[in-house]
């Protein structure tokens, strides 16, 4: 059937103009979720796939229900729009990292050297005040920080985003020299203070420390040791560290009380608790979820992946997912660690939204599904 895919996306093409009653608005639609299908069809875990179908009927649900009414469905279609382009880049980044033929530790040191680039830049900013990012934009056209002063944000624009793209590199920088960089990788996200990251840091680094004393490579010493620095870690960042949504996101301006209706900052809690009363206020929202793209209150991201997988596709996108951790594999310790730090981070953080911290995720789980993927 996979042979076919491309005639019948061909045959079906012309027919896009028809979702939302404009002719150039409708073939991009149309055609990004052709594009996905034919990268879909393409993706061996069987769990991934059925969510990127499920992804696209509730798309063409979306095309239906503008056909019938426009004007209402139009905001739908346009976010619609934005959720379908991100699956469809990451799929596509998936399927390449799973295909390719580059030995893993190249992939490995690019990550590193990454991390690296972006630890760089965020410690001139932090210690020195120098911005090499804004540094390099004023050549072209004049450029400000709208993240004041000594804030480390390297060219991700937020602390959160990049903690949670240096956290993500940390498990490969436990190989043979590139262990003594880690330091650097740790002075950012000690300074990045953010818990998420951090948090999920732990869990995964807790993953990666049994893996080796089950398989003999530690003493019980070693490991014991090891367990207390992440236990205590996580309890630091657990207990007595609450992020507001000031912190979240930055210079946003969400945190004023003329947007919030309230004289205090939201924190993530609060954020979550609408989005639960959204999708769960009718039994098929809280099953199907209220569609892809679709956004809180205020119009602004719920800043966790899992509470928008429920809330916008619902317990069957819950199970899709659910049912993909469960397979993924787990002979690589090094990509396996990385992973479970991801999925952590997701808890409260909008990393498969965010570019760069999207790409890694998704370059990573590529990665697991090779079946050279192994240590």
């Amino acid at each position: 059937m996979k042979e076919y895919t491309l005639p019948i996306a061909f045959l079906l093409a012309p027919f896009a103009i028809l979702s939302t009653g404009y002719i150039w608005t409708g073939q991009q639609i149309g055609l990004m979720v052709i594009f996905l299908i034919l990268i879909a069809v393409r993706i061996d875990n069987k769990w991934l796939r059925a969510f990127l179908f499920y992804a696209v009927a509730w798309q063409i649900c979306l095309f239906i229900n503008a056909m019938i009414h426009p004007h209402a469905f139009q905001g739908a279609i346009a976010s619609g729009y934005t959720q379908v382009l991100f699956m469809m880049a990451g799929a596509m980044i998936y399927l390449t990292a799973s295909k390719s033929k580059i030995n893993l530790p190249v992939f490995y040191n690019v990550i590193c050297v990454a991390a690296l680039i972006q630890a760089g830049i965020a410690i001139l900013q932090k210690f020195c005040g120098v911005d090499l990012v804004v540094m390099g934009l004023s050549l072209i056209a004049p450029t400000m920080s709208r993240m004041g002063d000594n804030v480390l944000v390297g060219s991700l624009g937020n602390p959160n985003y990049l903690a949670a793209f240096v956290a993500f590199s940390v498990p490969f920088f436990f190989r043979k020299g590139w262990i003594y960089f880690l330091p650097v990788i740790i002075i950012v996200l000690i300074a990045a203070h953010t818990s998420t990251a951090a948090i999920a840091l732990g869990i995964g680094m807790g993953v990666f420390v049994t893996y080796l004393y089950r398989r003999g490579k530690i003493s019980a010493r070693i490991y014991g040791e090891a367990l207390t620095l992440i236990i205590l870690w996580i309890i630091w960042y657990a207990f007595f560290f609450h992020p507001s949504l000031t912190q979240i996101y930055g210079s946003s301006g969400i945190e004023s009380s003329s947007e919030l209706g309230r004289g205090e900052s939201l924190v993530r809690g609060d954020i979550w608790m609408y989005a639960w009363v959204a999708v769960s206020s009718t039994w098929h929202s809280f099953i199907l979820g209220l569609g892809p793209g679709a956004a809180w209150k205020y119009n602004y991201p719920l800043h966790s992946e899992w509470v928008t997988l429920l809330h916008q596709f619902g317990l069957v996108g819950v199970a899709l997912a659910t049912g993909y951790l469960l397979t993924i594999s787990r002979k690589n310790i090094y990509l396996f660690s990385s992973f479970v730090i991801i999925v952590i981070n997701m808890a409260g953080n909008a990393a498969l939204h965010i570019a760069p911290t999207a790409f890694l995720a998704c370059m990573v789980a590529g990665l697991m599904g090779r079946e050279n993927g192994r240590l």
